[in-house]
Order: C-alpha cells, then structure tokens, then sequence
C-alpha cells in the first residue's frame, strides 16, 4: 500500500482482471435528489511551450484567438515556430490554449526542462488542470538550426514525456527532426528516440506553410496544426473519437510524401504520418501512441482515460477534507463516480448494450482504510468489445 503525505485524490491504473468485482450499485444507496457535479467536456486545452520576441517569460498566459495571441506575444517571428504552431492550432479548429514562452539558450532549456521548482519550465504546467495537451515545437526547429544537440533534444522531449506521466491526464505532441526520408524516422524512433509512453504521440513529417512575414514557403513541425485537429475531432464527435484521417488547414503538404508501402513500417512503431491528398493537402494518417503496450496502442484510448482521471480530480476533489469514517461519503462519491461513467456511456464513451456492461464500481471502506483516514474505490470500464480498463481512486482525507 503506498504512502500518501499530503490530502488529495490519487489515481492508479492497473492491468483489467476481467472478472466484475462485487459492486455496491449506485441507485440503491443514495439519495436521488442530491446535486451532482458538471462534469467537464474535453476542449482540448493545449499548453504551448516555445519562444517568442516578447511576453512574460514562465507564466502561462490563456489565448482564445490568434488576434489574443498578437497582443500578448507578438505577431508571427520567422526566427520561431511558436506563433505559426498556435496560428496552426486556431486554424484547424482549436478554441483556447495556454502559451507559455521559455528561454532560447540550450542550457537554459535544459535547466528550465529538469527543474524541480514549480515556478520555471514544464513544472508550471503542473498547476494548470485544464490541460489535456502538451506541445513544444520550437524544440526541433532549435535542432535544426544546430542550437540543440540531438541528446539535447532527446532530453527535452523526454522531460515533457515525463511530465504528462506524472500528471497523468495529458499527452505530449512530439516532433520529428527536420528533413528526415520514412527509413530516417524510423531509425531515429527506433535507435536514437527510443521513446515507450502511452502519454505521447509522435507525427511525421513537417508541413510545408506560407510564411506571410517573410513572403515565401517555410517548413514547421506538425504538432500545433495536429493539436487543433484534435480539437476538433473533440469538438464535432467526441474525445473518444481517433483524430485521425482529419485534413491539416493552413498547411499546403507535408515536406516529404509519405508513400502507403512506407505507413506499413511506421504504424507499427508508433509513428503518425501526414500523408498528401489529391485535391485535399495533408492528412493525418495515423492514431498510435508510442507505447509498446498493446492496451494503450491508440491515442484515443488513452485520452479517454485521461478524461475520466481529469474530471475525478476536479469534480471529488471536495472528498479530501472529510472524514473517511463518515458513514455518507463512500455512497456520495459511488453517486458521483456512478453519473460520470453513465454519462460517458450514453455519449458513447464507453463499450456496452447497457451501463452494467460499460463499467462498474467497488468501494472498500474497510475498518483498516479508515484507520489510514483512505477510502478507496476500484472502477472498471470498457473501451471496446474486449478491452477492459481499472483504476484504483485513493481519497486521502486531511
């Protein structure tokens, strides 16, 4: 059993069993008429890590418009990829993104990526809840420009890796390196990447962009126009839709045509390739995460589950500060749990001909939880026919 130092909601994903546990069922223990949660929709907030000519330096400023975006950082800078990014992310469909601008120098990203204090880096991200996607796309123009070395790069991809894993409820848009064929991206995820995360996802190649400040065709990485395709997707038909086979507005082609015969080698590895439509421009062809677990293979998968984990977090969070003993909080928060899960069912959410099938709930409120001041619960639900996910929720009352 972990140890939890401070009150809060933890949760924990394990392996589904397959076998429904014994379950107290939730309409049979609670007052109908007791007020429930608004459970937040996925907006697809993205945070925006990048570099700018102005604008606070480590603060997270909230942008709902391109025209926002100008006052407060600027307009679009060649020298940077971030205004095109967000430009791209607007473009494709997205509503609101946080943008956070960073320190240029390598050793300054690499301090501000590792750092501990929650003031600098990626850590300020951690106070944000909203946030379900992560993006830093001047990392491999910064690469390209021979400004980071490749371990550097890798470094600092991996810390905004990690970072979606310990917050648990966010995935990270990862980058390419620049002017790579389909053989040299699939050496570099194999033998110089070597990423395995269900929390990230991996998109090839650039696209090809008129600049309008410099009055000609540039190259970008992908990963802000991707991030308002998922927007969307989640906009027009739900988180639990794959944001794939989704046209990239703004962009006039990927830099490298992507051939069917090539998709064969990198779908399996988990890259996402942009591929060239007759008469349409580039589409997203591919919905993988970069995880070798067969379970969390497909990105809308794991978004879901972050979804869930998300709204646990902010809409129980009340639970933290009551008394495990108390005999009416186990069957409140059964209640709770109980409608965003039947909610996420009859969206189509969640895999089922009936909200029994979809998912189920236990609750252990043993004499030794309650000495521990811990109630916890174990909530399975299904994703599609054979797929079955668990969480463990741990209420750590103050």
């Amino acid at each position: 059993m972990p140890s939890y130092l401070r009150p809060d909601v933890y949760i924990e994903e394990f392996p589904g069993s397959g076998l429904k546990p014994s379950t107290w069922r939730v309409s049979k223990v609670l007052d109908e008429d007791e007020e429930l949660p608004r459970w937040s929709p996925e907006d697809t907030h993205v945070a925006f890590i990048g570099l700018a000519d102005s604008g606070p330096l480590h603060t997270p400023v909230v942008v709902k418009s391109w025209n926002e975006f100008g006052r407060s950082f600027g307009m679009l800078d060649s020298a940077f990829a971030l205004g095109y990014a967000v430009y791209g992310f607007f473009a494709n469909g997205g509503r609101s993104c946080f943008v956070m601008r960073v320190d240029g120098d390598a050793e300054d990203l690499l301090g501000e990526f590792s750092s501990r204090d929650r003031d600098r880096g990626v850590e300020v991200l951690a106070k944000l809840d909203e946030v379900s996607v992560v993006c830093a796309p001047d990392l491999v123009t910064l690469h390209e420009r021979g400004r980071l070395s490749t371990d550097e790069l890798k470094a600092l991809q991996l810390a905004l890796i990690a970072h979606c894993e310990m917050i648990g409820d966010r995935i990270a848009l990862i980058d390419s390196p620049a002017d790579l064929d389909a053989q040299g991206v699939r050496d570099w995820r194999y033998h110089t990447a070597g990423y395995d995360s269900s929390y990230a996802a991996l998109y090839y190649p650039w696209l090809r962009v008129f600049d309008p400040v410099a009055h000609q065709f540039r190259d970008l990485p992908p990963s802000g126009h991707v991030a308002g395709a998922y927007a969307r997707v989640d906009h027009l038909r739900g988180v639990h839709h794959a944001p794939a086979n989704e046209m990239l507005e703004g962009a006039v082609s990927p830099t490298y045509h992507v051939m069917w015969a090539e998709c064969e080698y990198l779908h399996p590895i988990g890259v996402n390739p942009i591929v060239f439509s007759a008469g349409g421009g580039p589409v997203v062809w591919g919905n993988r995460t970069l995880s070798s677990d067969p379970s969390w293979r497909y990105i809308h998968r794991r978004r879901v589950a972050n979804f869930l984990a998300r709204n646990i977090r902010k809409h129980t969070r009340w639970a933290i500060f009551s008394q495990a003993s108390d005999p009416t909080l186990g069957p409140r928060l059964l209640r709770q749990l109980g409608d965003l899960l039947d909610t996420a069912w009859r969206s189509g959410v969640l895999y089922g001909d009936s909200a029994d099938e979809a998912f189920w709930l236990s609750v252990n409120d043993s004499i030794e939880e309650r000495d521990r001041n811990t109630l916890s619960f174990e909530l399975s639900y299904r994703l599609h026919a054979e797929g079955m996910y668990s969480l463990r929720i741990v209420y750590f009352c103050g």
